[in-house]
């Protein structure tokens, strides 16, 4: 092999127990001009020892990287910068990529030259084992998003793609081939996001390059028991909402429907946040939320709300008064 054309990025913490899978999917892919870099974010447990073991086994073909702790970001950007390949895809060590992969994403690209991102469905495997493909989930849009079918399964993006994935966020990592021209030196995983980090990512990749994608599953998310994601609710809503502010201080000039969507979805994630922090008897912080919301979008309902949060903040011993939780929420 005179050299990889696609690069296989795998951030891994604490990863041990899945990182030979997932390497090992990508051994078994039906193209083989590719490589493997693990990028370890200063992982305690036997994950380095299971990397080198993989390196030995697949020499040139394997590189592995170890970095302080700094998060998925910064370690799928470490290894953005350390590749080699024309073409760039993410797997996340829990998870695998079925053997096609790689080859029906190069398949669409080799047909549109134009595009600089593909992505696919893919299956996920809950924690009983039973199997569902994503884009078959009545409440994700993927598949209604405006295309062109350019051979069976492949499709081309057409229209606003930009304004429909920021209406609807559909693609996840392990789905994704991206051009590595596109990203030049300025498109990265944005640092300090703990959620929808790839959402960010995949929305600044929207807004330079025309997308594509295949209509079938090509990778397998695992739940992992003790996921936050999945168990932490009230975390996972204030992820949320970080993510969308991080969402609206890049995107919000685009353009004021863009602006209006935004705003919207990120009034109601903090709405939700605040009845979660409510119903946990938090009564300051729901305050300060629903304030936040009334500010988003005044309406009178949002006003019972904060008022009936503000009322019982105040009657809390021990509690900030009403007035103080109209302090803004950074």
């Amino acid at each position: 092999m005179s050299g990889p054309e696609v690069s296989v990025i795998i951030p891994a913490y604490n990863a041990a127990q899945f990182l030979r899978r997932a390497v090992e999917s990508v051994r078994a892919q039906t193209y083989t001009a590719w490589e493997v870099l693990v990028v370890d974010d200063a992982s305690s447990d036997d994950t380095g020892a299971v990397a080198e073991a993989l390196q030995a086994e697949l020499g040139d073909r394997m590189r592995y990287l170890r970095q302080a702790r700094g998060g998925a970001s910064v370690a799928r950007n470490a290894g953005i910068a350390a590749a080699r390949g024309r073409f760039l895809a993410f797997l996340d060590a829990d998870d695998a990529f079925l053997p096609d992969k790689l080859a029906r994403q190069l398949e669409l690209f080799e047909r549109q030259p134009q595009l600089g991102l593909v992505f696919s469905d893919f299956t996920t495997v809950d924690l009983a084992g039973r199997r569902q493909r994503c884009f078959a989930d009545p409440n994700l849009r993927a598949l209604a998003a405006p295309h062109e079918e350019v051979a069976p399964n492949l499709r081309v993006l057409t229209g606003d793609f930009f304004g429909f994935l920021l209406r609807q966020h559909f693609i996840s990592p392990i789905t994704a081939m991206v051009r590595r021209s596109v990203l030049g030196d300025t498109i990265r995983f944005p640092v300090g996001l703990d959620y929808w980090e790839e959402r960010v990512f995949f929305l600044s990749v929207a807004q330079v390059t025309p997308a594509g994608y295949v209509n079938e599953p090509l990778a397998i998310n695992h739940f992992v028991s003790g996921s936050l994601s999945r168990t932490d609710v009230m975390q996972n809503l204030a992820h949320r909402v970080r993510a969308l502010e991080e969402i609206a201080r890049r995107f919000d000039a685009v353009g004021p429907e863009v602006h209006t969507t935004i705003r919207q979805e990120l009034r109601t994630c903090v709405r939700a946040l605040a009845l979660a922090r409510y119903k946990r008897g938090d009564f300051t912080a729901a305050a300060g939320l629903f304030a936040r919301c009334l500010r988003l979008q005044p309406s009178l309902r949002g006003m019972v709300h904060w008022c009936q949060a503000a009322v019982r903040a105040a009657r809390t011993p021990g509690g900030d008064s009403a007035a103080d939780s109209l302090r803004p929420i950074r």
